[in-house]
């Protein structure tokens, strides 16, 4: 667990401003050939936890393990990962897209030398781990729990602490991570009948009903005597897995939800029928501040102000979540809960006990409005009964930055709401980057910091119910400004978190400890300064990660790549040039797809090959999130939906929603959930379901 305060020094620790840029050492500088960044026109400069020192240790590394100069060798790998918790190191010498994390790599080349340098290993730092878990488990600190699993993973109390971090994460209703650590404890083997028990119970809660039914059987057939507690019950291993195989229920998530942005299944794919007919049940107008009070009066003009415009067609986009009786939804100016049936408010912004404003709870009429140079789009996260938001507040000036929040899903009442330097983990002044994204009662966002020319950021996962810290990530440095910007929702995958982080680049982090996995980094395309003049500014552009089942699909939000990544190797299987198709809406067993403000097109899942590309039907370009439908790519442009086949880009059907639209300053999002279509303005949302 890196958090700030058992760790490197804040992000202005070492170099006055003026000299940081000069010093600061880029991966690629290692290398023979020139970094990603110097062969873009961009010109960003990333930094990272990598430097002379570190590389002249992994060198010596290599002779001992060469001269099998072992206790040399442990104390220097011991001194690595002791100093470094944030480090990184390239992936290979003519590799300059990936970096991994040092840890990782380390415990990786710790983990195929011979047994009797493990025993040597364990003969020397044994007792330092022990030590510092006795201290661990009487504060009950999780951090230096971790600490003891990330630092000493090859010592006897590395599986102790893995045990307590696995059950306490189940018991705190956090059952993915529960899962993941202990999959790793098992199969390191000698777990008890216990620990194979709640491990089925951690997959089970988690939704992976198959590992759970295997986690099972192992206990039926290798401890079928052994004493265990179920429901607090004294019982036998057996009969405790005779009766959960019984219980056991392969749908976590209905169809007919939508918990997030990705969908129950992440692959942005819903379910219905979009050739229409479709006839309009409800409407709901978003909420707006009286003219006057930072409101010209126009509603487009505030929705839509912002700088950015050379590659952001859309300036504020909300995509609604949906349980099975509510629409929750984020606007430019709060939050509201809508019945699905009849778009009725359950609760929204302003009429909370008796309050009036918007995402803050602020008064329209207490102050000036906050308008940030480029609008956030409008995500939220649903799941256990916790909504999660992050949103520009109301009232307050420009460096206000972002709040986030998570609020009870019933009522709408706040459970905990903070800017990054009110956390309880001491984070320095700086904004929350990521649109957050829940996992049980996991919480997973970024934090950008940035001054005198240099922007920091690190990925952050939060308790869920009140906010508090359970691991913290720096992943590096960069040159540019991302005030007023957003980053996509994280996504959970096989034990990573997958986080776009500010610096252009993708994360793959271990979900128990955060520890870097791998780094994705790409060259951002050039820009140019507003009206010609002063800084070039980047605007905001929409979500852009979507994970899937098969690779990981990234369209780099401030690139022109489209890539897609092994989730279990970290490694490219391929990328390929965007061209006007530059948002990623969905992917299938077959394809990836994207959309643009004049163009949409389809690459090869398996080969990056773009399959075809097609120019917008309309005319005015307001084309919005296209979306994936059944077996059917859907854009809405110009107030008509066009149903293409996803095969051939051909369009099969057009509905006309323009006279139930009305007139609308644009379109953002369609959602198909149900027998529902939900069609998202920058002014409304308006439902639709099936008949003339």
């Amino acid at each position: 667990m890196h958090s700030p305060a058992d760790r490197r020094p804040g992000p202005y620790h070492k170099l006055a401003a003026g000299a940081a840029l000069a010093l600061l050492i880029a991966i690629g500088a290692t290398s023979d050939r020139p970094a990603v960044a110097q062969m873009s026109r961009s010109q960003f400069v990333p930094t990272f936890e990598y430097n002379n020192r570190i590389k002249g240790q992994l060198t010596k590394l290599d002779t001992l393990e060469h001269q099998k100069l072992w206790d040399e060798w442990i104390n220097t790998y011991q001194g690595l990962i002791d100093d470094n918790p944030d480090g990184v190191m390239p992936r290979e010498k003519d590799d300059q897209e990936f970096l991994d994390g040092l840890r990782y790599r380390l415990h990786a080349t710790m983990g195929r030398l011979p047994a009797a340098v493990k025993t040597r290993y364990r003969a020397k730092f044994d007792n330092a781990a022990r030590q510092l878990f006795a201290q661990a488990l009487a504060s009950g600190n999780g951090a230096q729990i971790r600490e003891v699993y990330e630092r000493y993973r090859y010592t006897a109390s590395a599986p102790r602490a893995l045990a307590w971090i696995a059950d306490r994460a189940l018991d705190d209703g956090n059952p993915e991570i529960a899962r993941i650590a202990y999959s790793r404890l098992v199969a390191a083997g000698g777990a008890s009948s216990t620990a194979w028990l709640r491990y089925a119970l951690a997959a089970q809660g988690a939704g992976r009903t198959a590992e759970a039914k295997a986690a099972l059987q192992h206990l039926a057939r290798e401890g079928a005597n052994d004493p265990v507690k179920l429901g607090g019950e004294q019982t036998t291993a057996g009969k405790a897995a005779q009766q959960l195989l019984a219980k056991l229920d392969s749908a976590r998530a209905p169809a007919d939800l939508w918990p997030n942005f990705g969908g129950p299944n992440g692959d942005r794919r819903m379910t219905g029928n979009a050739s229409g007919p479709w006839r309009k049940v409800w409407e709901y107008s978003y909420p707006m501040p009286p003219a006057g009070q930072g409101n010209p009066g126009r509603r487009a003009d505030v929705i839509m102000s912002g700088f950015g415009q050379a590659h952001s067609y859309n300036r504020f986009l909300t995509f609604p979540v949906v349980d099975r009786e509510r629409v929750y939804l984020q606007s430019p100016y709060g939050m509201a809960a809508l019945g699905l049936a009849d778009g009725k408010p359950a609760w929204r912004d302003g009429e909370r006990d008796g309050e009036e404003g918007g995402s803050s709870g602020r008064s329209f009429r207490g102050g000036s409005y906050y308008r940030p140079r480029n609008m956030p789009q409008g995500a939220p996260a649903l799941d256990n009964g916790f909504l999660a938001v992050r949103a520009a507040p109301v009232g307050g000036g420009y460096g206000t930055g972002y709040l986030l929040s998570v609020r009870d899903a019933r009522s709408g009442k706040d459970l905990w709401r903070r800017r990054p330097e009110f956390s309880r983990e001491g984070e320095g002044p700086g904004v929350y980057f990521n649109l957050p994204a829940l996992r049980d009662n996991t919480l997973f966002t970024g934090v950008a910091s940035g001054s005198a020319g240099i922007t920091e950021y690190r990925a952050v996962a939060l308790e869920a119910g009140t906010g508090d810290p359970i691991w913290s990530t720096y992943l590096g440095g960069g040159s540019d400004s991302m005030a007023g910007l957003d980053g996509s929702p994280p996504v959970v995958r096989g034990g990573l978190v997958w986080i776009e982080s500010s610096l252009h680049t993708l994360n793959a982090l271990d979900i128990v400890t955060g520890e870097i996995r791998t780094i994705y980094r790409y060259a951002p395309r050039t820009r140019s300064p507003f009206n010609g003049m002063g800084e070039a500014m980047l605007s905001n552009e929409p979500i852009s990660l979507i994970p899937g089942s098969g690779p990981i699909v990234f369209s780099s939000r401030w690139g022109d790549q489209v890539v897609a990544i092994d989730p279990s190797t970290c490694r490219l299987l391929w990328s390929a040039p965007k061209g006007g198709a530059t948002t990623l809406v969905g992917v299938d067993a077959k394809g990836a797809y994207l959309c643009g403000p004049y163009e949409a097109a389809t690459f090869e899942l398996d080969t990056g090959l773009k399959r075809w590309a097609r120019q917008s039907p309309g005319t005015k370009y307001d084309t919005g999130y296209a979306a994936l439908v059944g077996d059917r790519f859907c854009w809405l442009v110009d107030g008509k939906l066009h149903a293409l086949d996803p095969a051939t880009g051909d369009i099969v059907s057009t509905v006309d929603l323009t006279a139930n639209v009305g007139d609308s300053a644009g379109y953002t999002s369609i959602l198909f959930v149900g027998p529902r279509l939900l069609v998202g303005t920058r002014e409304k949302m308006i439902a639709f379901e099936p008949g003339g």
